[in-house]
Order: structure tokens, then C-alpha cells, then sequence
């Protein structure tokens, strides 16, 4: 944009109303330009302002529920000292958004299924409201969060964002059209996010040695972001939460009372739930196609406890969980925990190690009964063995009425994401749009799952999770952008959301209200849901169309 077509374009837009007018005395940003942009586009560094005015956003919320605005900030000089806020809405949260370098694109995935081509600087982590430099020529997007109180009229609330710097303020008014419909306060998607909780890599971002009261405090912070994004199953280590020991009848015996506090924890947090026990066992030296799982087990041995591993079939597997999963089918039972509890076996079971599962479930089921038995899994021909079917996005796209089956029959079906599927398929990959995010729980609605699991929350296995967001995986391996972690650490806040988490709450909470709409009008809150996921690998690309449905799910809720 040249200088005068600059300098004609915010005369033009102050004039609409685009810029408000300053307050008297408070210098302007000469050549600073703010404007909205929906929270659903990523806003690279390079963009432009619009070449016409605008008109203020207008953010429509239900009652109850969290919900976004964006704006972008483009300045013809360097601005330094930058700092934001929003005027008008006391609880709104404001985020520069930051950038992460990728080194390349999500494999086996069309240009046109990403949102830009790498290598290049990605939006994601939400870092603090505040800037030290922003150079000349450069656009800074801006987010602001915010919960709608339960108890708000029906109405339009106004409000403005402010941004300050050395150089002067500016400011963009938006409103937020609040309507009569209510989020429910009920969690009926069941909803996982894997987390490190402890270990030296935890120490490293968090400063706490485990278990003791600082680690404790951290988790409870941990607790409280999950809550407040609707999570609502914890995946529990039972391994490092339960003790072991030599009962006086030499066998061994276990102390629960870690297990305790850890599950408290969570549930003062309002996040549990559901209880997910931590993986019985492994895949031996990670071997993807290792025919036998490796179980980790306790044995007494001189007198002492000693740290074993075994294969399912084998005498002492067995001999193991002949005592430790009894003990903790009884200790949930005595709190009152066993209905909300599920175990993992072994993850993604596959064809090669398939008949290695079935004896490690029998085993569960011939020890601990009354636990429910939970896995990822990309093999359908396990039917007995699992109650809670986790399948991969893909594989439960392809056998769909095998799944659907397995409803009937009583169990459980999940949908979990991970560095697959790719391609036309949801995902919450960095380098994907946003609205792939939110729609993976569209996904689950229109198709009847019940459940969502991801394994990387805060999985941060490199240094600077803000400077290398693609992770090695083995040999020449490389994690996709994000896959591993959607939360990022800070030393003074914890951890800090991105544009992804955010997204995905979104999404949760438009389960739960298409959940609430079928109550009334199944069929309607399965038309809306179909116009934006006609098929799983093929869901809506366009903003504009994912906002119009979502007015009239909102619309129809406040009938």
C-alpha cells in the first residue's frame, strides 16, 4: 500500500467509525491501523489492512459459554511499549498472539488444506498483553477471551479494545449480542487431554520436584485450565500414584493415599469426570509391530519390591495382576469411584499384537471385573475385550456401522486425533485452520460419538516448545506442527493457551448445545450438524458458513 493510499485509507475509516476518536489530550498512533478479523482466521505477519472500512465486530454468545474476538494491529512505523486491555467487559482476557517457526508442513496433506505454505512463522501460543517492539510494516493479531455469565439479560453488550504504546493509543469498539439460549453446565462429551505431570521434563518447565507441595500446586493450576476448557477425564499414572510395598503376609500391598489426593485434586477442580487409569503396559523398545505387549509389574524379591517387565500369558504377569487390580477394583468401590473409573490395557492395538491384547483383557476381566477397559485402537476384531472403543478418527470413518454396532451392544465409542488422519480430515495440527479444530466435535455430534481423546497437551519433549513445535518421533521421523502439545508453558502464569485450545473449547461447547437442541428438534440439531460435516474426511472450509448455521443453532435454542 502506498503512503498516500495509506494515509487517505485511515481518514477514510476514522470517518466511519473504523478508528474511534481519541480521547482529548492522548497522542494517536499516526500510521496505526486496528480492525477486527474473526477468531476463526489465523492472521499471519505479512497481512494487510483492508482497503475499505469495516464495520465493528459483533460477537454472538449463548449465556454460559466462553467466547472470541480478534483483531489485528498494523503500524507504518515501529511501535515499542505496546500494551492491551478491553474497556466495557470486565472479564474479558486479552493475548497477543504469538508466532512459532515451522519447518515444514503436515505430511500427506494438500496445499489447499493448509492455511499457508511452510517453512515460516505460525500463529498459536496466546502470550500476555503486552509488546516490547513491533516493527514497522508488521501486523500484531490481538484475542480477546471472555465467559458470558449465566445470568446475563438477553442483549447487546458494548465494549472497546485499547491498545497503548510509547508512541500513543488506539482503539476498535466490537460488541457482543448475547441471546436467551443457556449452555448447560452438564459435560455429556467426554473429553481427554494427555498430560506430562511429572518427571524431570515437568521439573524443567515447572521448577517442582515430584509430589512434593509445589508440584501439588502446579497441578492444581493444571486442573483448574482443564476445568475451564471442559475437560472432564484426567488420565491418572497409576503407577507413580499407587505404592507399592511387602504386606506383612509378604505378598505385596499397596498405599492409595497419593491416588487420593491426585484424584480430589481434580475433582475440586470440577474436571472429573471420569477417572482414566494409566496403560497396564507397552509396545517392547516402542516397536510398533511387536506381536507381544510388555506389562510393567511389581515382584518381591529378597524381601524387597522389585521393578519387572513381562508379556501377557506369562506366570508372573499374572501373578501381578492377580493382586493389583483387585486392590484397586476394592479401593474404588470403597470411595465410590468404580462407576466413574475406566483402565487402559496397552495403546493402539493392532492386528500383529491383537491376540497379546486379548489376553491381557482376559486377564483384567478375570481379576478386576467390575473395571471398564478403555484403549485407542486401530483394530476392529477385539469386541470382548474393549468396553470403552477409542478408534482413530480414520478408522472409525471406515468402519462406522461396525461401531455404531458395538453402541447397540452397550459399549462406549470415542473418536481420538493424533498425527493422523491427515489430508481433508479434522485435526488440530498448527498448520491447519481453525475451523478444522472446532469441527471435530461437530464431527462427534453428527456421528454419534461420545467421547474425545488426544495425547498431547503438554507433551513439551524439546527445550523451547515456542521455538520447535514439530518434535522428533524416531529416526527421521518428525512430529506434525502441534501434535504434541497445545498448551505452552510460562514461569509466570504456568501455562498459556493457544488460538488451537481455544478453538477446540469452542467446539466442545457447540456439542453441548446440539446436544441440548436435540432434546427438542433431534432432527433439526442433526441437519445443522450434517450442513457443516457431510462426511468426516470433507468438513466445512468456509467461516462465513460455519457462522450463519451456528446463528440458527443459536436461534433455534432461544425459541
Amino acid at each position: 500500500m502506498g503512503m498516500a493510499r495509506h494515509w487517505a485509507f485511515l481518514a477514510a475509516a476514522a470517518a466511519l467509525g473504523g478508528c474511534s476518536p481519541l480521547r482529548p489530550k492522548e497522542p494517536q498512533m499516526k500510521s496505526a491501523v486496528l480492525w477486527p478479523v474473526d477468531p476463526l482466521v489465523k492472521v499471519f505477519r505479512d497481512v494487510m489492512p483492508p482497503t475499505g472500512p469495516w464495520a465493528p465486530a459483533e460477537v454472538l454468545a449463548a449465556r454460559n459459554e466462553y467466547e472470541s474476538a480478534q483483531f489485528v494491529l498494523y503500524s507504518g512505523e515501529p511501535l515499542t511499549g505496546l500494551r492491551a486491555r478491553v474497556e466495557g467487559l470486565a472479564e474479558a482476557e486479552v493475548s497477543f498472539v504469538g508466532f512459532v517457526p515451522l519447518r515444514a508442513n503436515t505430511r500427506r496433506t494438500p496445499d489447499e488444506e493448509v492455511v499457508r505454505k511452510a517453512p515460516g512463522l505460525f500463529p498459536d501460543p496466546l502470550l500476555p498483553p503486552a509488546l516490547d517492539k513491533l516493527d514497522a510494516g508488521t501486523s500484531q493479531p490481538i484475542f480477546v477471551t471472555f465467559h458470558v455469565p449465566k445470568t446475563q439479560r438477553p442483549g447487546v453488550r458494548k465494549a472497546r479494545l485499547v491498545v497503548e504504546s510509547d508512541q500513543g493509543r488506539i482503539e476498535q469498539p466490537f460488541s457482543v449480542r448475547v441471546v436467551k439460549a443457556t449452555l448447560p453446565d452438564e459435560r455429556t462429551l467426554a473429553v481427554t487431554n494427555w498430560f506430562s505431570a511429572h518427571g524431570p521434563r515437568f521439573k524443567s518447565f515447572h521448577g517442582a520436584d515430584d509430589w512434593g507441595e509445589a508440584h501439588w500446586k502446579v497441578l492444581e493450576h493444571y486442573a483448574k485450565v482443564m476445568a475451564a476448557y471442559r475437560q472432564n477425564v484426567v488420565l491418572t499414572p497409576i503407577y507413580q500414584l499407587i505404592d507399592f510395598s511387602v504386606g506383612p503376609d509378604g505378598k505385596l500391598a499397596f498405599g492409595f493415599g497419593r491416588f487420593d489426593r491426585w484424584v480430589k485434586l481434580f475433582q475440586d477442580a470440577g474436571v472429573i469426570g471420569q477417572i482414566e487409569g494409566g496403560h497396564l503396559g507397552t509396545r517392547p523398545g516402542g516397536e510398533w509391530t511387536a506381536p507381544r505387549f510388555t506389562i510393567r509389574l511389581r515382584a518381591i524379591e529378597g524381601g524387597k519390591v522389585a521393578e519387572k517387565w513381562g508379556h501377557p500369558g506369562e506366570p508372573a504377569v499374572e501373578e501381578f495382576l492377580s493382586q493389583f487390580l483387585p486392590a484397586i477394583q476394592k479401593h474404588l468401590e470403597e470411595k465410590g469411584w468404580l462407576g466413574i473409573y475406566t483402565q487402559h490395557l496397552c495403546d493402539e492395538p493392532i492386528k500383529e499384537n491383537a491376540e497379546s491384547y486379548r489376553i491381557l483383557a482376559a486377564l483384567v476381566k478375570k481379576h478386576a471385573p467390575k473395571l471398564r477397559r478403555i484403549d485407542a485402537n486401530h483394530y476392529a476384531e477385539l469386541v470382548g475385550s474393549l468396553d470403552v472403543w477409542v478408534p482413530q478418527l480414520n478408522y472409525y470413518d471406515q468402519a462406522l456401522g461396525f461401531y455404531r454396532e458395538r453402541q447397540k451392544a452397550g459399549d462406549e465409542v470415542w473418536t481420538y486425533t493424533c498425527l493422523a488422519p491427515t489430508g481433508t480430515y479434522p485435526n488440530r495440527l498448527i498448520d491447519y485452520s481453525l475451523l478444522k479444530v472446532r469441527l471435530l466435535h461437530w464431527v462427534n455430534f453428527r456421528f454419534g460419538a461420545t467421547g474425545y481423546l488426544h495425547w498431547g497437551w503438554n507433551q513439551w519433549s524439546v527445550k523451547d516448545p515456542f521455538a520447535d513445535v514439530e518434535p522428533p518421533h524416531g529416526g527421521n521421523i518428525f512430529l506434525p506442527p502441534g501434535d504434541a502439545w497445545i498448551v505452552y508453558p510460562s514461569k509466570e502464569r504456568v501455562l498459556l493457551s493457544s488460538l488451537r485450545f481455544e478453538a477446540m473449547r469452542d467446539g466442545i461447547e457447540d456439542y453441548e448445545l446440539l446436544a441440548l437442541l436435540a432434546k427438542k428438534s433431534p432432527e433439526k440439531a442433526q441437519a445443522l450438524a450434517e450442513r457443516l460435516v457431510p462426511k468426516i474426511a470433507a468438513p466445512e472450509k468456509n467461516v462465513a458458513t460455519f457462522r450463519e448455521v451456528r446463528r440458527e443453532l443459536l436461534d433455534a435454542l432461544s425459541q
